[in-house]
């Protein structure tokens, strides 16, 4: 996933956004935390890897800051038009919304009636409606993927 945090400079409360991926974002939190010795709030995550991540740093390659040594950084400067992406592009993170095995859960919107046949399957499977759904996800993705 695709996430963008932001942090205050202690020193000057300038706002700086960062773009980054990954997928254990609690875990990566807690070591940008560690390593920036500040709080950082996420504002919001979306689907995607480091494509994704990489044409959204060329998107706004103006606002990119420098790291110590001069070098690009992952870190961006405050900006309306940085802000409105995020709030049009991404969802909420939500820190607690984890399966028992550590892994994110996302909402997703469906049908009524295709929830309804879902449960059903899902019963007759043996299975919790969750897991079922996401049984065939994985195995539609799979399909998908060994197509392409």
């Amino acid at each position: 996933m695709v996430y963008f945090i932001e942090r205050a400079d202690p020193e000057t409360s300038a706002i700086a956004i960062k773009i980054g991926t990954s997928c254990r974002l609690p875990r990566r939190l807690g070591l940008l935390a560690a390593d920036a010795g500040e709080d950082l709030r996420v504002l919001g995550v979306l689907d995607g890897g480091r494509a994704e991540e990489q044409a959204m740093h060329q998107r706004f390659a103006r606002l990119r800051l420098a790291n110590a040594s001069g070098r690009p950084s992952e870190w961006f400067r405050d900006d309306p038009g940085l802000r409105a992406f995020i709030a049009e592009h991404s969802m909420p993170w939500e820190a607690d919304a984890v399966d028992p095995h550590g892994e994110r859960l996302v909402k997703v919107t469906l049908r009524a009636g295709v929830v309804h046949d879902a449960r059903i399957a899902a019963r007759l499977a043996g299975e919790t409606f969750g897991d079922w759904l996401t049984g065939v996800v994985r195995e539609a993705t799979e399909r998908v993927l060994e197509r392409s």
